[in-house]
């Protein structure tokens, strides 16, 4: 699994949340999130997932 990009935008210097609150909550995906392959993603894993 890839790791998650934070993008905050340029409207204040100060940050209103800890960023060990989005580490924490990326961790919690991370470990709980379980994906399923599809029928039509498994087609195209198989046609493309090898060139990419």
């Amino acid at each position: 699994m890839r790791d998650v990009e934070y993008r905050f935008p340029v409207v204040s210097m100060l940050a209103t949340v800890p960023v060990s609150v989005y580490h924490d909550m990326e961790m919690k995906l991370k470990k709980e999130i379980v994906f399923d392959i599809t029928e039509k993603g498994l087609i195209i894993f198989l046609l493309y997932g090898f060139i990419l």
